[in-house]
């Protein structure tokens, strides 16, 4: 009978621990997420309610449809809540209600889920509003009785950081007036009392100023992406004695006037200055080359090609494309015309100029012993530079490259001004190293002429429209010395530039009259076929090292200049990585 009793007992009571835990189960699942019953704010139940549906309920009431008037020492006004921007911070609202009798201890939780459904709870709406539209209606209605408090002044100059104390100010109690417009949310009283009270400024304390003005020193740093270099500021750091600090700001609270704590500057272990130089304060190669500033589409072109490569840094093993950095020459990217090179003639054409770059470039890379990965000559003889020194460029076929394969990287920097352009490459030497370029001439093509007829040229009477120019093969040897030894000693490539056929303007021939009936024979203009074939040849021979194609080469020459017979004769003065083109009589002068 006892055994009876006892199991009966035990099974009521482990019932009852299923129901109650089957009951605080479906409680937790009933308001995961909603607020629990019996919470609600303002008078506006929001039990039961997810967050949304609070927040939507609470943003459709107007909780201050009408102020209550505004009391100051006697002096009333009235506002309206759009005067100020006054409303339920609904956001703020919801946020305290949801999380209302959520203890972190899920026992104490369910308790909490029980105890409001029986026991309800009207929390306070959160309120806001605009404090500059508040502060002017204050100014408007009791201006006079308000003296702003003033802050403390506090400057860091040098070693010393400068102290201004705060003055003490007179203003509404906004606390005070907090709690009064939330309780009129619900009350609705008549009137609001504003009391004026004395407003303090910020007390300085010796930790709080450690916390903002001490710092560590910062080293610069740089970043190199897209072949372009960032650098992070260096910046000092502050430090000082916590504890007289302190005693100093103690001894002049009443100090009306400024004072300092003496300050420890920490300088850096790298500045910007010092971690540039460290990086590019070598010059590895440098090529300068003269232009005619008066030909001013050319002019524009070379000046805006120098821009586009300057200040590029490439990285190890990256290869710079001057196509792909320079881009395509076009008049809405401020290309202009000038004189090309197409089809073996001098024309006009878009871009001009270009190739001077490239190639004053290309002779900086050599100079630095950067490794060449893509250069072509040009088709035909240029002026700027000696012939087996040019690099030609075309956009979408000929392009220019080179690779950095040095541990460092390294910067180009381009210059065009008053006809000067200069092309160097900076970096870090890690050895005394010299190199020497020279060129071998091989063997000269001279050109033909050719006859075109033109009606403007009177009987008797010829015009030069080209002028010609020898053709010619050049090869191109380089020497590296390092530390005093020769490292080495090579060919590096063979450069084959077509003539410039001479292109002289005749008038017309008259028309032959023959007696009727007789058929006139028709003979070859030998000069002219032997004149286009030299030129097509040259073409085919030079695509065995310099690819000839339809394709204006982006080089730039006056018709004086091809005028002239090119020779090996300029003459380069080279001292450690550094070469300027110097005009002779025989060379292309611009």
């Amino acid at each position: 009978m006892k055994n009876m009793k006892m199991t009966t007992k035990i099974i009521i009571i482990v019932s009852a621990i299923v129901v109650a835990a089957a009951i605080a189960l479906l409680a937790l699942l009933t308001f995961n997420g909603r607020i629990y019953n019996g919470i609600s704010v303002g008078g506006v139940d929001l039990g039961g309610k997810t967050t949304e549906e609070a927040m939507q309920l609470l943003q459709s009431k107007d909780f201050y449809t009408k102020l209550p008037e505004f009391v100051c020492e006697g002096r009333r006004f009235t506002v309206a809540s759009d005067d100020i921007d006054l409303e339920c911070d609904a956001e703020k609202t919801v946020s305290t209600a949801h999380a209302y009798g959520r203890d972190e201890n899920i026992f104490n939780r369910i308790g909490n889920i029980f105890n409001v459904m029986f026991n309800p709870v009207d929390l306070p709406i959160e309120i806001k509003w605009d404090d500059k539209k508040l502060d002017a209606v204050f100014e408007e209605h009791i201006g006079d009785m308000r003296t702003p408090s003033v802050e403390p002044q506090i400057r860091l100059e040098g070693d010393k950081l400068y102290i201004t104390n705060g003055s003490e100010g007179l203003d509404v109690s906004r606390d005070k007036f907090r709690k009064d417009v939330v309780s009129a949310a619900t009350e609705k009283p008549d009137s609001i009392e504003l009391v004026i009270e004395t407003v303090n400024p910020t007390l300085l304390s010796a930790e709080k100023l450690y916390e903002q003005y001490a710092k560590k020193p910062v080293n610069a740093e740089y970043s190199i992406s897209n072949m372009r270099i960032s650098y992070t500021e260096s910046a000092d750091g502050i430090d000082f004695d916590v504890s007289e600090a302190e005693a100093i700001l103690k001894d002049n609270l009443k100090n009306s006037k400024e004072y300092f704590i003496p300050v420890i500057v920490v300088a850096p272990e790298m500045t910007l200055e010092e971690l540039d130089k460290s990086m590019f304060g070598d010059c590895l190669g440098t090529y300068t080359t003269k232009y005619n500033p008066g030909e001013v589409g050319r002019t524009k072109n070379v000046s805006l090609a120098a821009r586009n490569i300057n200040n590029v840094v490439l990285k190890q093993g990256d290869v710079f494309s001057y196509n792909a950095l320079v881009g395509e020459r076009t008049e809405a990217r401020g290309f202009a015309g000038a004189k090309v090179y197409a089809g073996g003639e001098v024309v006009d054409g878009l871009g001009g100029g270009i190739c001077q770059v490239s190639s004053t470039l290309y002779n900086a890379v050599l100079y630095a012993d950067l490794e060449i990965v893509s250069r072509t000559a040009h088709s035909l003889p240029v002026a700027y530079v000696s012939l087996g020194r040019d690099a030609t460029v075309s956009y979408g076929s000929i392009d220019f490259k080179f690779k950095n394969q040095y541990a460092d990287p390294v910067k180009i920097t381009a210059h065009a001004s008053g006809g000067i352009l200069t092309v160097s490459v900076h970096g870090k030497k890690t050895s005394d190293k010299q190199v020497e370029i020279w060129t071998e001439w091989v063997s000269s093509t001279p050109f033909s002429v050719r006859e075109e007829e033109d009606e403007t040229i009177a009987e008797g009477q010829t015009k030069v429209k080209q002028t010609g120019s020898n053709g010619a093969v050049v090869n191109t040897y380089k020497k590296v010395v390092e530390d005093g030894k020769v490292v080495s000693s090579k060919f590096i490539h063979k450069s084959v530039y077509s003539p410039i056929h001479k292109i002289v303007l005749v008038p017309p021939k008259p028309e032959e009259v023959l007696p009727e009936g007789e058929i006139a024979e028709e003979l070859p203009d030998a000069e002219g076929d032997i004149a286009e074939g030299v030129g097509d040849e040259m073409a085919e021979e030079a695509t065995a090292e310099v690819p000839v194609s339809d394709t204006p080469s982006e080089t730039d020459i006056t018709s004086d200049e091809a005028a002239q017979n090119v020779q090996p004769t300029a003459e380069e003065t080279v001292t450690e990585g550094t070469a300027t083109m110097e005009s002779t009589t025989n060379e292309l002068v611009q």
